[in-house]
């Protein structure tokens, strides 16, 4: 057999594949333009030995492979492993993919505003999105879904079939549900929805303001400022308890915006980009805040990351805000998005951040293989310091808080680990019942020894029984007994009282 393809091989891929290097990108919403045409001989002679072996692989099995191919399907697998071996967060999406992430940075998307959930073989919906066509037509968490545009909904149906089914109706979507009094029959047009990336505000006495920022996208500042100009109407914030657990991160240039507005002096140095094939850029603020506070609390976790680190990082630089949490991830990376020739996106690790103090957020990156961004330890070990209390501070290695504090209680934003999974299925199995406790008001839910006693009892019953072995499981369970009688809102308030990180920062 032959080792070369004969003559010249088929070169139908190359533009494919020179494509990744000419894609106009996007970082954080702030557009860039690379090269229109990169030319093979500006490029490292490795390089276009392994450009001409991917072509030569395409090459045969274009014209020697012996079935069917799905070219997309091969691209999208192998930009997948490409993006996999360079680093942990540069990757690729496919189109797919895609719109379902800008949507959520960009704070929309076109539906009705529902998600649902399956329990056993049936399906409830999930959430209802603030002001959707759904909200308006009275359709709520808990609501059992029975048919979507006169298909009825069997066992054989899944989560995703669903989805697709409600995306392919063109502009209307008719929705026969089973609420708490009865069957509803709703026909609903599609619009845009907006998707906060503010999520619960709450002021728990004058003066204090408490504020959730699931991450930062194209409109959170604006969010946010309208959140604290309608808090102000009450008096002046004192306080400020902005709390970034959970939050992956988002655009660089809304936390520059939040940031401008948390720290009064002008021409402050923010944050700096930099990297070894980008062009520096260093942040400072404008010095107009609309509001001025007395005290900042920042509270981070374990899954506090990338530009949400910044934020807080920042702030513990210059000793404006008390950071109280666990330490967060450690991803200082800059991800630069580009738009390949069909839409999807190459999202690739370009640089780094720096703080006021001069160090970095990034951890070492160690797998199996021992890979470390470039650079990446050559000044762990420095010692830097904040700026104006001369605290000392960890470099390299995420934020570490001032107040070193874990939360053992259920998350407070959303029922997201397992035993809060099952407990929001118990209640959707058991919801008839539910409404016929007649409980006269939220607390009864924690102190009415009928409530306890109709958990138990039920539980037993269940095929998912096991779970409820602890305490813990059974507070869940009350606390997705709330959001479905008294609504989110009430819910959030009570999981505050149970918080020890909200507690501490109150108590500051």
């Amino acid at each position: 057999m032959s080792t070369q393809i004969n003559d010249n091989p088929p070169n139908k891929w190359l533009p494919l594949l020179l494509g990744l290097a000419c894609a106009v990108g996007l970082f954080f919403g702030t557009k860039i333009q690379l090269p229109k045409e990169p030319k093979s001989e500006n490029l490292p002679a490795e390089a276009n030995k392994a450009i001409q072996k991917i072509t030569d692989a395409f090459a045969y099995i274009n014209s020697k492979y012996d079935d069917s191919l799905d070219y997309q399907t091969i691209v999208d697998k192998s930009l997948y492993g490409l993006t996999q071996e360079l680093d942990p967060y540069s990757n690729y999406s496919n189109l797919e993919t895609k719109q379902a992430e800008i949507d959520d940075l960009d704070g929309d998307y076109f539906g009705v505003g529902i998600e649902c959930r399956k329990v056993g073989s049936r399906f409830f919906i999930d959430k209802v999105y603030d002001k959707s066509p759904a909200q308006e037509n009275g359709i709520q968490f808990g609501d059992e879904l029975i048919t979507i545009n006169e298909k009825i909904l069997d066992s054989t149906y899944s989560t995703k079939k669903i989805i697709d089914l409600i995306k392919s109706a063109p502009s209307k979507v008719k929705l026969e549900v089973n609420t708490s009094s009865g069957k509803l029959f709703k026909e609903l047009t599609k619009r845009e929805i907006a998707l906060p990336s503010i999520g619960f505000t709450y002021s728990p006495e004058k003066g204090v303001v408490y504020v959730s920022i699931h991450n930062f996208g194209e409109k959170t500042y604006q969010e946010l400022i309208e959140k604290l100009d309608q808090q102000s109407q009450n008096g002046k914030i004192k306080k400020l308890i902005l709390d970034l657990r959970n939050n992956s991160g988002g655009y660089v240039s809304a936390v520059a915006d939040i940031l401008n507005q948390l720290i009064p002096e002008k021409d402050q140095f923010m944050f700096e980009t930099f990297g070894s094939k980008i062009k520096s850029r260093v942040y400072k603020t404008l010095g107009r805040p609309f509001f001025k506070y007395d005290k900042i609390i920042i509270l981070v976790n374990q899954n506090t990351a990338s530009a949400s680190e910044i934020l807080a990082g920042t702030l513990q630089d210059l000793d404006i805000a008390t950071i109280i949490g666990t330490n967060t991830v450690g991803k200082g990376t800059i991800l630069e998005h580009f738009e390949l020739a069909d839409g999807s996106i190459l999202r690739l690790v370009t640089g780094r951040y720096k703080l006021p103090s001069g160090r970095i957020l990034q951890k070492p990156l160690q797998d199996g293989s021992e890979i470390s961004l470039q650079e990446n330890n050559t000044k762990q070990e420095k010692i830097f310091y904040s700026l104006r209390k001369n605290k000392k501070l960890a470099n390299a290695q995420g934020i570490i808080p001032d107040i070193i504090l874990e939360n053992k209680e259920p998350n407070v934003r959303e029922f997201s680990n397992e035993l809060s999974s099952n407990s929001e299925d118990f209640v959707l199995q058991n919801r008839e019942a539910i409404h016929k406790l007649n409980l006269s008001s939220s607390s009864d839910i924690f102190t009415n020894p009928h409530v306890e006693k109709f958990i138990t009892e039920r539980s037993t019953t269940s095929k998912d029984s096991n779970f409820i072995t602890a305490n813990q499981s059974v507070i869940e369970i009350k606390h997705a007994i709330l959001y479905l009688l008294y609504g989110d809102k009430k819910l959030q308030e009570e999981l505050l009282k149970r918080d020890a990180l909200y507690l501490k920062a109150v108590s500051e």
